[in-house]
């Protein structure tokens, strides 16, 4: 599903250039996994988590959720939630690997075929995100990983995609966005960045609607969304 252009307005879809790639929940089917960490932290210390809790560490960097985390725990305890969640993540990846989202290997191999630039943006700690990578074997696809330690403010603030547009040397509105979570998808419409949305665990409501450029079901979709977007850019410039 695809938001029409306004000419009148002025809203002309640019030219896409790179395609800037969330992690978990957008390439790796991961949200439940670490959901379930949080969970499994929360019955370990004694002071189970919500599920709207843990809904709101979606999109955030490790600070962010540190900062929520701080609100209901001591130091001491946040400490150990971290490394409870941890080990839980670790161990189901070592177990059953790395879960793909639909279509991953199909989208990178048509974008990268059609002279489009890769990278992700992540809130992960640079360890986890450099791990995951290449445990799917995407790794070499990147031109970098861009990780919640590199970035003061994260998600929903614009920081973390106008830092990896500039990395990519390329104005946001040259930088398409995939997202699932919905301050993922506020980041990078506050980036002025296009952005696309392949929900997740959350459906999306009348704001990701309207933030979002299209809504897709499955990252194999991302081509034919993008000749799309191009062919309404050459349009609209005649």
């Amino acid at each position: 599903m695809t938001k029409e252009f306004d000419k009148k307005k002025g809203a002309l879809p640019p030219q896409i250039k790179a395609v800037i790639f969330d992690m978990d929940g957008t390439l790796f089917d991961t949200e439940k996994i670490s959901a379930n960490g949080w969970f499994a932290a929360g019955e370990h210390l004694g002071c189970p988590m919500s599920e709207e809790m843990v809904t709101s560490f979606r999109g955030n960097n490790d600070a962010g959720i540190t900062e929520k985390l701080r609100t209901f725990l001591t130091l001491p305890q946040v400490e150990e939630a971290w490394v409870v969640r941890n080990r839980y993540s670790v161990e189901q990846i070592d177990l059953y690997g790395v879960p793909l989202k639909k279509g991953l290997r199909q989208a990178f191999d048509e974008l990268k075929d059609s002279g489009i630039r890769l990278c992700v943006a992540t809130g992960s700690d640079r360890e986890r995100a450099l791990r995951l990578c290449r445990l799917a074997g995407i790794d070499g696809d990147l031109e970098f990983c861009l990780c919640g330690s590199e970035v003061t403010k994260g998600k929903p603030a614009p920081d973390m995609y106008l830092i990896a547009a500039n990395r990519l040397n390329l104005p946001p509105e040259n930088c398409l966005v995939v997202e699932d979570s919905f301050n993922g998808v506020r980041a990078a419409h506050a980036a002025a960045c296009p952005v696309i949305m392949i929900p997740d665990m959350d459906p999306p409501d009348d704001e990701m609607r309207s933030l979002c450029d299209g809504i897709l079901e499955s990252l194999d979709e991302i081509p034919q969304f993008l000749r799309g977007f191009q062919d309404a850019a050459e349009t609209f410039t005649r």
